[in-house]
């Protein structure tokens, strides 16, 4: 029985020809081509069928219920395709629980392959360009805009709301249950070393070693009956926000560098609060030092384009501590790129520079997610012309994809 990909809330194919625009680009490191070789191997042949959205088709188009389009994974991922991707992970109409849909998927048993899925996708980020109508919306009030350009790069943080979510590549726990086939690659490509396991990282933690403890951090874990406690991979966390922070910066450094256009880079405190889960006080902490890590990263390349592109960076929502302050203040004597912490909406406009702002998008539904201003990703999509659109692979017909060296 085929797969089902619905659209999201307020979706519908008939919006393509508004909404396909060559102007976005999903980019993802070089080495995600061998994780979707991996994928492939375990869903070839497997048919995905489109349908509308549930409430898009309850008010417009009541024969929904048949697909509106349909593809088949061949044995390369239909030429390792990012797209293809993008529309296999993030099938449902929104999801606000990170628990996986199960039911869309019923021509593949093996939940490793779903996880998988899922971490791959996380990898990847959308970015390209949009109008501003309003901004504010989730915890606030909505303001109207005059129309201005914006840039809006749409990734996902770690996920921490279930066990088998994204989050689980930087716990180290007694018993994995829910690792995926494709573990391993994702943490040595983003950490850089072998994933430790929970009996050495115990062993070297009872002989007070001071880089373990200071590494990995204990922590109840999830709750879960028999499980016990787990070890947050605090240097792992990092790297996965430092590799988010490059890859971002390295994707509006390419695009903005075309139309000769001077950002302000907005990196919004993503996954560290519903997303978090039980998890929340230590992601907190560990968050912004994953970003200046990676915005030092960005900087150090010394890349035409980046350099040319962007010339400010505001976190919003973060607190500065002493540490990171130092940190700070050493960046911007070197590089030149001031960086402000600011209590700003995401898409507040800067006197003479572009917004450019990341997202807390979701790995298993589109920008927007459950839209009308329930979270950050659906206030930015509703205050965006296209309404999120642009950023999904089945609306955008023209979306682009590129692999890049990180």
């Amino acid at each position: 029985m085929p797969c089902k990909i619905y659209l999201r809330r307020y979706q519908s194919l008939c919006q393509r020809d508004t909404h396909s625009s060559q102007d976005t680009t999903i980019f993802a490191p070089l080495w995600v081509k061998e994780g979707l070789t991996e994928l492939a191997e375990h869903l070839k042949g497997t048919t995905f069928e489109v349908f509308d959205s549930p409430s898009y088709s309850r008010r417009d188009n009541p024969s929904s219920t048949q697909p509106v389009e349909s593809f088949t994974i061949n044995e390369n991922f239909n030429d390792q395709s990012l797209k293809i991707l993008q529309k296999v992970a993030r099938n449902e109409s929104h999801n606000t629980s990170g628990v996986i849909n199960t039911s869309l998927y019923s021509d593949i048993k093996d939940k490793r392959v779903l996880y998988s899925i899922r971490d791959l996708v996380r990898q990847c980020i959308i970015v390209g360009t949009d109008e501003i109508t309003k901004c504010g919306g989730y915890h606030c009030a909505v303001e109207r805009q005059t129309k201005q350009r914006v840039y809006v790069c749409d990734l996902a943080a770690l996920q921490f709301q279930q066990a088998y979510n994204t989050g689980r590549l930087v716990l180290i726990q007694k018993e994995e249950p829910y690792k995926g086939i494709l573990d391993d690659l994702i943490y040595e490509q983003v950490v850089g070393e072998r994933k430790k396991q929970f009996d050495e990282i115990v062993s070297s933690w009872d002989s007070n070693n001071k880089e373990t403890r200071s590494r990995y951090i204990r922590h109840d874990g999830f709750g879960l009956p028999g499980k016990g406690y787990c070890f947050i991979d605090s240097k792992a966390y990092r790297k996965f926000v430092a590799l988010d922070v490059l890859l971002s910066g390295l994707a509006l450094g390419e695009i903005a560098s075309k139309n000769e256009e001077k950002l302000n880079f907005k990196f919004l405190k993503y996954g560290t609060g519903f997303f978090a889960w039980k998890f929340g006080t230590v992601l907190n902490n560990l968050i912004l030092p994953g970003v200046i890590d990676g915005l030092e990263h960005l900087f150090m390349r010394n890349d035409e384009k980046v350099k040319a592109s962007i010339k400010n960076v505001e976190l919003p929502f973060y607190k500065i501590d002493f540490k990171s302050m130092k940190r700070i203040k050493e960046f911007q004597a070197k590089y030149g790129v001031s960086i402000i912490a600011t209590s700003n909406d995401a898409l507040k406009q800067t006197c003479g520079l572009i917004t450019a702002t990341t997202n807390c998008g979701d790995n298993h539904a589109v920008c927007g997610n459950e839209m009308e201003y329930g979270s950050v990703d659906a206030a930015i999509a509703e205050n965006l012309a296209s309404k999120g659109n642009k950023f999904s692979a089945n609306i955008n017909t023209m979306m682009s994809e590129r692999y890049i060296e990180v």
